[in-house]
């Protein structure tokens, strides 16, 4: 059985394949697993082309491991980026059998922050030598709809590789890239981890965006016993898994945030509709702000909370109980789109609660009229994505700029690229030593205890790692709000709350 050796995965389940199900028979996708890389000692393609929206196969034809799936014969859309050469400080190529690449859209070395100072990015530590070659994976739900939530997540990975790349690579090995798309399925899922390792020789996992196949990926890192560092991180299985790494503020304060910036506005009351296919959006929004008691603690009372589906077409029905019992604010478990349905059909009603979200609802359409009329806030776990203030999101910023200028940036980019960083500083732990040695699994493993009170320069709420978990909850968060103008801002700025 390949889902999951999880004790709390069987009740989970039905709800998983009735949403995987759904996924790929509305979008048509396969069984198939997509799998991509970039690989420095050859030009790759990487998803930084304007209209991709995740990468194509690069080298060899995609393979989905044998014991999961049927082979992929390839990816579904297509891409025409190149990967960079890594290079070290001294601008030498560390491979001369490749050319470097890079995107025609190039950014300048500074930008303006949002207070109009020119700010200069966050110097990397100096490449002397370069190590050998590491193979990095990512595994996530990039197609379908549940992988329309995370837009900026498959560009930005590779932004953050070709960024590393560019600069000595991490912490002087060059990085080889390999991107899974496990398609929502938690067998998928666990198969690409183990394909990771077994057969692409991966040392860590990062950035993993897996909220409905969570039960499958945890499978695959305890077989594997290999570092998972950051992603969504929405379900709860990431503070009690022994190999994942959240990367800042974890899933409490991904909810309760936003409706504690809900109570700082005046609003009282609460109506809390929470999904039944999966924890993300299910148990972790009823359990946080009902059962943990955070509504109460922030001066707000329930009024109205049930359960509704994604796949639902409309919550007139919903809407109106809320309405009716007076809410003035809805706390909606829902993915993008549904959360459109949602205050489309809240709307019919002449009803526009505010709204308050998990980063991963933060990709909706800001030009949606219904939501821009109630006005909903965010909490990032990580850097509110629309400043650039400082170094660290100069870095950032100028990144998205050269390697994806027309990618999407947005919450699911902040998460990958501070996962990246997170990573990065993980192996820079090691020290001099570890630059010209091969880096194991076991390595990053090992130096994940050496994280203490770490922001990566603000990008993060302060984070301490224990080398094997499970690891503490971080309650801290950025608060994002969405006005009725539909402008995002960021009231408190690169200071993080908390919810505790």
């Amino acid at each position: 059985m390949l889902l999951s050796n999880s004790p709390r995965a069987g009740w989970r389940l039905a709800a998983i394949a009735a949403v995987s199900a759904l996924v790929m028979a509305g979008c048509g996708s396969t069984t198939d697993q997509a799998v991509s890389s970039s690989d420095p000692a050859a030009p790759a393609a990487s998803p930084s082309a304007p209209d991709a929206a995740a990468p194509a196969a690069a080298g060899p034809a995609a393979v989905a491991p044998a014991a999961a799936v049927k082979t992929a014969a390839a990816s579904t859309t297509k891409t025409d980026a190149k990967a960079t050469t890594p290079k070290t400080s001294s601008g030498k190529s560390v491979s001369s059998s490749s050319k470097s690449t890079t995107s025609a859209s190039t950014s300048s070395s500074s930008t303006k922050s949002s207070g109009g100072a020119s700010t200069k990015s966050e110097a990397l530590p100096v490449c002397t030598t370069s190590g050998p070659p590491v193979t990095i994976g990512q595994v996530g739900t990039f197609s379908g709809l549940v992988g329309a939530n995370f837009a900026g997540a498959t560009k930005t990975a590779y932004v953050w590789v070709d960024y590393m790349n560019a600069h000595g690579g991490l912490g002087c090995h060059p990085i080889r890239f390999v991107q899974v798309d496990d398609q929502s399925n938690p067998a998928l899922s666990q198969a690409g981890v183990e394909r990771l390792v077994e057969k692409e020789g991966a040392v860590a996992i990062f950035a993993a965006f897996v909220p409905l196949d969570i039960a499958g990926f945890q499978a695959g890192l305890n077989k594997e016993k290999i570092a998972a560092i950051g992603g969504d991180q929405a379900a709860p299985e990431w503070l009690s898994n022994a190999y994942m790494y959240p990367v800042g503020g974890t899933s409490r304060a991904a909810i309760a945030g936003s409706v504690k910036q809900a109570s700082e506005i005046g609003k009282k009351k609460i109506a809390v509709l929470y999904c039944v296919e999966a924890s993300p959006c299910g148990s972790n929004f009823n359990n946080t702000i009902i059962k943990d008691g955070f509504a109460k603690k922030f001066g707000m009372d329930v009024v109205y909370s049930g359960a509704v589906s994604i796949t639902q077409p409309d919550y007139t029905a919903q809407c109106e109980n809320a309405k009716n019992a007076g809410a003035d604010t809805i706390a909606w478990g829902l993915d993008r789109a549904g959360l459109q349905r949602a205050a489309k059909s809240c709307a019919k009603l002449n009803y526009f609660p505010t709204l308050p979200l998990i980063a991963l609802q933060g990709s909706f359409d800001p030009s949606d009229l219904n939501i821009r009329k109630s006005g909903a806030f965010l909490s990032s776990p990580t850097f509110p994505y629309l400043l650039d203030s400082t170094p660290a999101l100069a870095q950032f910023h100028d990144a998205m700029k050269k390697y994806a200028p027309n990618g999407a940036i947005d919450t699911s980019a902040s998460l990958v690229w501070s996962a990246g960083m997170m990573l990065a500083r993980v192996v820079d732990s090691m020290g001099a030593a570890a630059q010209g040695k091969p880096l194991t699994k076991d390595d990053i493993l090992k130096a994940t205890g050496n994280i203490s009170n770490e922001t990566l320069g603000g990008l993060i709420p302060a984070t301490s790692y224990k080398a094997v978990g499970p690891q503490a909850e971080n309650p801290c968060y950025f608060g994002i709000q969405f006005s009725p103008d539909g402008t995002f801002a960021a009231p408190k700025g690169l200071k993080p709350s908390c919810i505790l």
